[in-house]
């Protein structure tokens, strides 16, 4: 688990989209997906509800909890 990783998570859960994340964060949107599927596959769960516009999963949000109070 990288950190850049963690960021680009955030910004997705917050903007609701990786096009936003992405004109957020001055980075590829190929490379935000990329992230987070790495970091999907490493923590053996889906982050996000891609079917409801890229909801945190409760799993994802309990990730990002732990990630932002760290």
């Amino acid at each position: 688990m990288e950190l850049h990783q963690l960021r680009y998570m955030a910004a997705v859960a917050r903007c609701g989209s990786v096009a936003k994340a992405s004109e957020e964060l001055y980075v590829s949107k190929q490379a935000i997906s990329k992230a987070i599927r790495s970091l999907e596959q490493e923590a053996g769960f889906e982050l996000f509800d891609r079917s409801r516009d890229n909801e945190l999963t409760d799993e994802g949000a309990l990730l990002l909890d732990a990630a932002q109070s760290a």
